[in-house]
């Protein structure tokens, strides 16, 4: 080697050896940290001494180590896959990741590592810089921002009252600006009153209490006191001791206004609660009774706020089978526990006093917005009295129901043996018809039996004529057996209002079409146009039956609700009845069939007789009737009737006869029925109209009064124990033949139709009877 070549040398040693030195101090002297790695094995060649301050590890914790042992790099670099990603980027930088301190504090640092040669070896360079500071800002930045934007009042105070941090919902809410603010003490927002209160919290703060979060009052700018809800932070300084406090305040005086308005509508709907004649019961959303009228209270005799699981302490048996019902059975509980509704079950209860009632039971649960299930409503109805009333009204209908059973007898007798020949025969048409007219009958009796206190106003005196309306109407039922085809019917026919027949109709059918309805949760509306106004000459009681008929059919027609639209119109000399459904309608084969007898869609409900009979009603007063139906549009059935102008088909003797024409001068009446109610009933009507009466429970002790007595007529009923009607007119005959008899019986029509009339026998009347019926039979008899 020349001495060119050895200077060379040492001077690239020299400059070697100063960059070394230069390098060495950068490396030491650097505020970031810096980790030498084996590019290679990842093993830790050096770290400065910053890296070795930051994380708090000695020199000898990072050296002769592979990286991925080192637990602190565990998010960075400390597994064999991402330092294989380091290995073939050769550049790397990380950004937010958090190394963790032998003190255990999580700094974060942003990472950068490159590759590059180190005397012919390859070797990674970790650049670490603690952002942590940096992080902080922004997110005190960030921080400001949220305060500055919140809605929210935010502010910041010493413990001496003064603020040092006022945002833009403070502004809002107070009126105060932050200038204005940030010069002024917290006692500025104190409202009257509430001053010891504020001094009273902070020193219970300091004292180390928890207290976050309170309710006080603040006052604004222009002096409006508000109602305010405070949430409150303790700020501590680095040392920990408490600097100031921070809070977030919310304005809730429309709330409590709210509240109060709520608490007066609670005070109204207990008082409302109070005063309803039923019981009602509030489970609350965990399902304890919550609260319970003063009637609920009667009705029991007491109460018991227990939960769901603790109704067994309310004892019940159900009506239908004896069964004791289980805390869990109530309607109350089913309801809480099951979403369930229930409607008037009827419960034998035993009260908290030891006697026992019977209740109608219903319930319903209350749900939130979302669908859940919040509470729940029980109502009881105290049914005892009306239970007892109803005993007496079996004993009143059993004549009406013996008839019915038989007439249902005759129904099967003539379907079995011959179906298309029956046309002249409608018992199975009654049977259906009869409970039409037993519907009013029973229902509104029902409601002036639970509610007598109705008695003596418009609604019950309504209520009793449409009862007697409905008796009137079942009592013409029996008298027509044959009016399917051409029938004729001894009913007479007189000038008649359909307008009235309609709404007649309606009202009978009420029960069905709107409160039937309406406990099964289906709506049907109803419209009624009546614009004729001309009479028609007809029998009024068939009429409204055929009427009713067609109503019937079309609730039928509706099982999801609808509109019922009935109207009364005039064409020329004839008024026109229209009745229509919005329900499911009829297909072709179906409509051209619908008017024929025993032809059915409703299966075994049905009798098929219903407009076969309408449509023999119309006809035998000389109209017609014609359907149109559309399948899912709904059916309108037209009735024409002609008016009094027009002949009718069948001639029909029109009277219009006064009570008077029948009333007979007072005589001797024998009066024998062994039902105590009926006898009752046609002694009040003769002693009404002056005449005297005996009366007699039996045959035997009618036949010993006629021995001892003398009548000028004889009243009897043909079922009564020892000896009957028959036996009685029989002896009346021998004994005094110029007696008449009048034989009063429930089987009188059928008696008549099978040409039955027993010897001594004057006159059959048909039970059920008016006061008039009696009048007209008695001047029959009597030759007036």
């Amino acid at each position: 080697m020349n001495t060119v070549e050895k200077i060379k040398t040492k001077k690239a040693a020299e400059a070697l050896r100063v960059s070394e030195v230069r390098y060495r101090r950068l490396f030491e002297a650097a505020k970031d940290g810096i980790l030498i790695l084996n590019a290679e094995t990842g093993m830790v060649i050096d770290v400065n001494p910053f890296l070795i301050e930051l994380l708090g590890f000695s020199h000898e914790a990072f050296l002769g180590k592979e990286v991925w042992e080192l637990g602190f790099f565990k998010d960075i670099v400390a597994n064999k896959a991402k330092f294989e990603e380091l290995q073939q980027k050769k550049y790397v930088r990380y950004e937010n990741l958090p190394l963790e301190t032998t003190d255990g504090r999580r700094i974060a640092v942003e990472f950068v590592s490159n590759v590059y040669l180190e005397n012919s070896h390859k070797v990674i360079q970790c650049n670490i810089r603690d952002i942590t500071e940096r992080k902080q800002a922004e997110s005190l930045r960030r921080f400001a921002t949220v305060v500055k934007d919140s809605n929210d009042a935010i502010t910041i105070q010493d413990f001496d009252g003064k603020i040092t941090v006022w945002n833009r919902g403070a502004e809002l809410m107070y009126g105060y600006s932050e200038a204005e603010a940030l010069l002024a003490n917290i006692d500025r927002l104190t409202a009257p009153g509430k001053v010891e209160e504020q001094k009273d919290f902070i020193r219970r703060l300091l004292a180390g209490e928890k207290v976050t979060s309170f309710e006080t009052q603040r006052m604004t700018k222009d002096g409006r006191i508000l109602d305010v809800w405070l949430t409150v932070t303790k700020l501590m300084d680095d040392a920990g001791k408490p600097i100031g406090l921070a809070s977030t305040e919310r304005d809730i005086t429309e709330r409590k206004k709210e509240e109060e308005k709520l608490k007066g509508i609670e005070t109204l709907l207990q008082a409302a609660v109070d005063i309803m004649p039923v019981g009602l019961w509030i489970f609350d959303a965990e399902g304890k009774l919550l609260t319970s009228s003063t009637a609920a209270q009667r009705i029991w005799a007491g109460v018991h706020y227990v939960g769901v699981d603790q109704l067994g302490e309310y004892k019940g048996w159900r009506i239908d089978s004896g069964k004791l019902i289980e805390a869990h059975e109530w309607a109350g509980a089913r309801a809480f526990e099951k979403g369930e509704t229930s409607i008037e079950e009827e419960v034998e209860i035993e009260c908290f006093d030891g006697t026992h009632k019977i209740i109608l039971d219903s319930a319903v649960p209350l749900r939130k917005s979302d669908g859940s299930i919040g509470g729940a409503i029980t109502i009881n109805q105290d049914i005892t009295e009306r239970k007892q009333a109803e005993g007496n009204l079996v004993r009143v209908n059993e004549e009406l129901r013996s008839a019915l059973n038989e007439l249902r007898k005759a129904q099967a007798q003539m379907v079995r043996e011959e179906r298309l020949s029956a046309l002249g025969q409608m018992a199975s048409g009654i049977a259906h018809d009869f409970n039409n007219m037993l519907m009013p009958i029973v229902g509104y009796s029902d409601i002036l039996l639970s509610q007598p206190e109705l008695m003596g106003t418009p609604d019950a005196l309504s209520m009793i004529k449409d009862i007697s309306t409905a008796a009137q109407d079942a009592k013409q039922i029996v008298h027509r057996m044959r009016l399917i085809r051409d029938a004729e019917d001894e009913g007479e026919y007189i000038s008649v209002d359909l307008n009235k027949i309609i709404s007649s109709a309606l009202d009978l059918t009420r029960s069905r079409w709107e409160k039937e309805m309406e406990s099964k949760g289906v709506s049907i509306s109803m419209v009624k146009r009546l614009d004729a106004d001309k009479p028609v000459i007809g029998n009024e009681s068939q009429i409204r039956e055929a009427l009713m008929n067609i109503i019937l059919n079309a609730v039928d027609a509706m099982p999801k609700g609808g509109t019922l639209t009935i109207s009364s119109t005039m064409e020329n000399d004839a008024v026109l009845v229209d009745v229509s459904d919005t329900g499911i309608g009829m297909p072709d084969d179906v409509k051209q069939r619908c008017g024929e007898p025993f032809f059915t869609t409703k299966g075994i409900k049905g009798t098929g007789l219903g407009l076969s009979m309408v449509h023999g009603i119309v006809k035998g007063h000389g109209g017609t009737m014609t359907i149109e139906s559309e399948m899912g549009r709904g059916t309108t059935i037209r009735l024409r009737f002609p008016c009094v102008s027009s002949k009718p088909a069948h001639k029909r003797s029109v009277k219009e006869k006064t009570e008077g024409d029948f009333i007979i001068t007072p005589i001797r009446i024998l009066v024998a029925d062994d039902d105590a109610n009926s006898r009752a009933l046609i002694v009040r009507f003769l002693k009404k109209d002056g005449h005297s009466v005996e009366a007699a429970g039996t045959g035997r002790e009618a036949v010993n009064k006629a021995k001892a007595g003398i009548f000028d007529l004889v009243i009897t009923d043909r079922a009564m124990p020892e000896g009957n009607g028959d036996v009685v007119a029989l002896f009346m005959r021998k004994l005094v033949p110029e007696v008449p008899v009048i034989l009063l019986t429930g089987f009188g029509d059928i008696m008549k139709d099978d040409g039955e009339y027993p010897e001594g026998v004057d006159k059959i009347l048909c039970k059920p009877i008016t006061h008039q019926d009696l009048r007209e039979a008695m001047a029959k008899v009597m030759g007036k």
